[in-house]
């Protein structure tokens, strides 16, 4: 899985983006079978301090043969929260997009205080989970 992270300069406020790549896979919608080859990035910022998150967004971008053959129909993104021993706890799941697109985006601004643990950005495609891109958050 390739992570890149970045903290911001101001030491009060802390912030993390990461990308995961999204395999290539294939599924039916609405009796078409869609290939989705490589060349997409599952994204997910965290911007906050310590356990209050201020914001969180996912989103996908494509490029090449992701871009030009690829696609999501019927898709849906969550942030999903673990706790500091790996258990599940809560999760934001935004609606399912019963169409398709490319370089899709959803945001999330909540001012919440959160376990110590992680917040995963997760992207499902027809019900299954496709990726999962996570950080650490931290006292």
């Amino acid at each position: 899985m390739l992570a890149v992270l970045f903290a911001a300069g101001a030491p009060a406020q802390a912030s993390a983006y990461g990308v995961s790549p999204i395999g290539s896979f294939q599924y039916s919608w609405e009796g078409v079978t869609i290939k989705v080859p490589t060349g997409c990035l599952l994204s997910h910022t965290v911007k906050g301090d310590g356990t209050r998150v201020d914001s969180e967004n996912v989103g996908t971008d494509c490029v090449g043969p992701g871009y030009w053959w690829g696609g999501f129909c019927n898709y849906q993104f969550s942030f999903e929260r673990y706790d500091a021993n790996g258990k599940y706890y809560t999760a934001t799941r935004f609606p399912v997009v019963n169409k398709c697109g490319y370089n899709l985006f959803q945001s999330l601004n909540q001012g919440a205080i959160l376990k110590p643990g992680r917040s995963c950005a997760v992207l499902r495609v027809n019900g299954v989970e496709r990726a999962r891109q996570c950080h650490n958050i931290l006292k």
